[in-house]
C-alpha cells in the first residue's frame, strides 16, 4: 500500500466520506479572504475526526490527529512580530504523542 492509499484508509476508518460537511463552531469571517474560505472548508470537511492512533509507525512513531471544530488564526501572532508579513496561518488539529 502506498502512502496516499494508507492515508485515505486512515481517514475512511475515522468516519470521513466524500462530501462530508459538519457544522463548525465558529466560522472564520474576519478579513474574508481565500485563506479564511479554505480554512472554513477544511473545518467543515474534517472537523471532529480523530485520525490514526498512537503506536509504532513506518519511520517514526505514529500519532493520532484530532481535527477541531474551530480554527485558531496564528497569523495575527506573526504580524505582531513581523508587521510587514501579510499572511494567515491556521491551526486545525492537535496530535497525541
Amino acid at each position: 500500500m502506498n502512502t496516499e492509499e494508507y492515508i485515505n484508509k486512515l481517514f475512511l476508518e475515522s468516519g470521513w466520506y466524500e462530501g462530508r460537511e459538519v457544522k463548525i463552531k465558529k466560522s472564520l469571517t474576519e478579513g474574508r479572504n481565500a485563506a479564511h474560505e479554505n480554512a472554513n472548508a477544511i473545518l467543515a470537511q474534517y472537523g471532529g475526526l480523530k485520525v490514526g492512533k498512537v503506536g509504532v509507525g513506518r519511520e517514526l512513531s505514529a500519532s493520532d490527529i484530532l481535527f477541531k471544530y474551530e480554527a485558531i488564526d496564528f497569523g495575527s501572532k506573526f504580524r505582531n512580530w513581523w508587521p510587514s508579513l501579510s499572511t494567515s496561518l491556521f491551526c486545525f488539529c492537535i496530535c497525541s504523542l
